[in-house]
């Protein structure tokens, strides 16, 4: 069978009788029977495109028991298929793919865990620091993405690096420190 995991079917939580997930992540609409005026009309199911929000994640407009709403499909896969016994808020996708929802990729998790997942901290310092250099007898030894992945893989403190950014201390940790930015690559 080359390994393919056999996909599985589920109600989802709340709208039963309208609508299944996978534990592949595919979610599907069900044939319902509906009234209209005084006869009744047969609805098929099929499967359904998901859409992409703005953050990566895949999600569905869903509607049924006059309750609508845009359903997270990794919220939905482990709604069906991953007991929650501590009633954990949030569902971490562990290989960090917002896209993929197979069950076996997700699991509840508290905020601070889903946060410090991965490498959450690092993408989330990259993207709100500068890069440094640090340098010795005027020659770059190393470059990192912002002060504080610098503070972590020299031993020191992320204040200390600002003070020499600064020019208020001439060096730490036996380095000098400026922005990459102030350099040119053949520097």
């Amino acid at each position: 069978m080359g390994g393919e995991e056999a996909e599985e079917w589920r109600p989802v939580k709340g709208f039963e009788g309208f609508y299944e997930i996978s534990n592949l992540g595919n979610l599907r609409s069900l044939d319902r029977v509906v009234q209209v005026g005084k006869g009744k009309r047969l609805i098929k199911g099929k499967p359904l495109v998901r859409s992409s929000c703005s953050n990566g994640y895949k999600f569905h407009h869903i509607s049924g028991n006059g309750v609508k709403k845009n359903a997270l499909i990794h919220r939905l896969v482990a709604e069906a298929f991953i007991p929650n016994p501590y009633n954990l808020p949030e569902v971490n996708h562990i290989d960090e793919d917002r896209t993929n929802n197979r069950v076996d990729n997700l699991e509840w998790v508290t905020r601070s865990q889903n946060l410090n997942h991965g490498n959450y901290q690092i993408r989330k310092a990259l993207s709100q620091g500068k890069p440094v250099i640090a340098t010795f007898n005027g020659c770059e030894v190393a470059r990192f993405g912002t002060e504080g992945i610098a503070a972590r893989m020299v031993g020191g403190s992320q204040g200390g690096i600002s003070l020499a950014l600064r020019g208020e201390i001439k060096e730490y940790k036996g380095f000098g420190w400026e922005y990459a930015d102030e350099r040119t690559p053949a520097d």
